[in-house]
């Protein structure tokens, strides 16, 4: 395989190094190369930490080709691969789909929250776009473009009368990146995205160093103990400063009263420290169908 310098790779197998100057990874780490060398079978790659080593060119295989032959938590395989030109050829591609938007229509105003994306913070703000008043989801670098255009072209996909509706993605040359959708004023997570510091109590503590679909995975088992708790805050009675603490030493929530045990099961297994053993999400409908089907939860 030859890729472009700057290229994500995803590990297809573990790698332990047999030299100082190798890097070892996991499969399943994603890594990116930064110097393609003279020899074929190895590159110089860097990980998400920003350690930098050679790999084995066979040990690793461009990342969207991995999606294209499984979803690996995805809710579908992606039917091609992102695209490898930068921004400009995404922008053309939402164009000829009809999503692009016109920069100049659209009127950013102030900011409303933020949250972490691919290492970096990316910003909520309040817009208007054409006289419509929007939410704009803002991020400036370019290692996690294409993770950003990934997230966008999913939402072109979504159709749900209980999901935000996708109004249209801008894609800027110089690495600025707007995914523009419908303005929720009274929507029940407007509360947690206005509280400017955030409140980390449903995310995993991989979200803070590093995000994957796995990191959505922790998040749903915290809605589902929110569900089964009608709407309590998650983590009570734990201050805010120590619940990431406390959840890296393997801590787990109690199930909320009434809650069928198989349904904790789930949860628990969503809240599994390790990222790469916890359950893809099409395990998790199999298995709440399971569920729901043999009426376990009764």
């Amino acid at each position: 395989m030859s890729v472009p310098q700057g290229t994500e790779c995803m590990a297809k197998y573990n790698f332990k190094g047999t030299t100082e100057q190798d890097l070892p990874f996991n499969k399943g780490d994603v890594l990116t190369i930064i110097v393609v060398t003279k020899d074929p079978n190895w590159y110089k790659a860097k990980n998400t930490a920003g350690r930098e080593g050679t790999i084995p060119a066979n040990y690793v295989q461009k990342r969207e080709g991995h999606y294209t032959k499984d979803a690996d938590g995805l809710c579908t395989n992606l039917i091609k691969p992102k695209l490898e030109e930068g921004t400009v050829a995404a922008q053309d591609e939402f164009s000829r789909s009809g999503w692009a938007l016109n920069r100049k229509e659209l009127n950013i105003q102030h900011s409303i929250g933020k949250g972490e994306f691919g290492g970096k913070w990316s910003y909520v703000k309040v817009g208007d776009y054409r006289g419509t008043k929007v939410a704009v989801k803002c991020i400036k670098h370019d290692a996690t473009a294409q993770a950003f255009i990934a997230e966008a072209s999913v939402m072109t996909q979504l159709r749900h009368t209980n999901l935000v509706q996708l109004i249209g993605v801008i894609v800027e040359e110089k690495g600025s990146l707007f995914i523009v959708s419908e303005y929720m004023a009274k929507s029940s997570g407007l509360p947690a995205i206005q509280r400017q510091d955030g409140d980390l109590r449903g995310f995993s503590s991989q979200v803070l160093t590093k995000f994957s679909t796995k990191s959505d995975v922790w998040s749903y088992g915290i809605l589902l103990w929110e569900i089964y708790s009608f709407g309590r805050v998650p983590y009570p009675r734990i201050p805010l400063k120590e619940v990431v603490p406390r959840v890296e030493k393997g801590y787990k929530m109690e199930a909320p009263d009434g809650c069928p045990e198989v349904v904790y099961e789930v949860m628990k297994q969503c809240w599994t420290l390790d990222p790469l053993v916890r359950p893809r999400f099409r395990v998790l409908r199999e298995k709440l169908h399971h569920i729901l089907a043999k009426e376990l939860y009764l």
